[in-house]
C-alpha cells in the first residue's frame, strides 16, 4: 500500500489489508494443516471428556456404605426390608434391645409400620409392607441410608480436568499459529505439538 491510500483509508484499516495481503502469502495447505492440528487435539479433548463423564455416572451409580438410623415421626424413605438384617440393623442405629431375636408380627396383637421396627426393646418386622402405619415413639422404625464414597468421584474429576486442560492447550496453540500465520509467516515449531 502506497502512502496515499493508506491517507484515504484511515491507519486502521490499512493495518487490516497489509495482514490480508501478507496472510495471501501462506499456502492454503497449511490453513489447512492448522485445522487439522487443532481438531485433532480437539478430539482428545472431547475423549477425555466421554471418559470423565462415564466414571462420574458410574460413581454416582455405586452407592456407599450403609448407614442404618430410627425414624420416629412418619415413614422411612429407605426401609429395612431384610428380616435377616433386621436386628443387625436395629443395634447399628444405636437401639436398645431386650431381645436377640426377630420378632414377625403376624404374631403381634397391634398392626405395626411396614417392614423393621422396634417396640418396647423387641424387633420386629411387618413383612406386610402395604401398612400404613406411620413410625412413632412406641413403634420405631429402622431405616438405611446410603453414604457416597467421595473418592469414587476422584478419577472422574482428575480426567475431566485433564479434558480442559487439553482443550485450553489446543486452543491457545491454535490462536498463536493462525496469528503468526496472519503476518504471514510460518514457524515450524507452531506444527510440533509435543507437551
Amino acid at each position: 500500500l502506497d502512502l496515499a491510500s493508506t491517507s484515504r483509508i484511515g491507519p486502521k484499516a490499512a493495518v487490516v489489508c497489509q495482514r490480508a495481503m501478507r496472510s495471501a502469502r501462506v499456502d492454503p495447505k497449511v490453513w489447512f494443516s492448522a485445522e487439522r492440528t487443532f481438531l485433532h487435539w480437539a478430539k482428545i479433548s472431547v475423549v477425555f471428556a466421554s471418559a470423565a463423564a462415564l466414571l462420574l455416572s458410574m460413581a454416582g451409580k455405586s452407592g456407599g456404605a450403609l448407614i442404618y438410623d430410627v425414624v420416629t415421626d412418619g415413614r422411612c424413605a429407605h426401609p429395612v426390608r431384610d428380616q435377616r438384617l433386621c436386628y443387625l440393623a436395629a443395634i447399628s442405629a444405636g437401639m436398645r434391645l431386650n431381645s436377640t431375636t426377630v420378632q414377625d408380627s403376624k404374631n403381634h396383637s397391634q398392626v405395626g409400620p411396614p417392614n423393621c421396627y422396634v417396640e418396647d426393646g423387641v424387633v420386629w418386622y411387618n413383612s406386610r409392607s402395604s401398612s400404613t402405619e406411620p413410625c412413632t415413639e412406641s413403634q420405631a422404625c429402622v431405616c438405611e441410608s446410603a453414604e457416597p464414597h467421595w473418592c469414587l468421584y476422584i478419577p472422574g474429576g482428575t480426567v475431566a480436568g485433564a479434558a480442559l486442560v487439553v482443550l485450553a492447550h489446543a486452543y491457545r496453540r491454535h490462536y498463536r499459529r493462525t496469528r503468526t500465520m496472519a503476518d504471514g509467516q510460518v514457524h515450524m515449531k507452531d506444527f510440533a505439538d509435543k507437551c
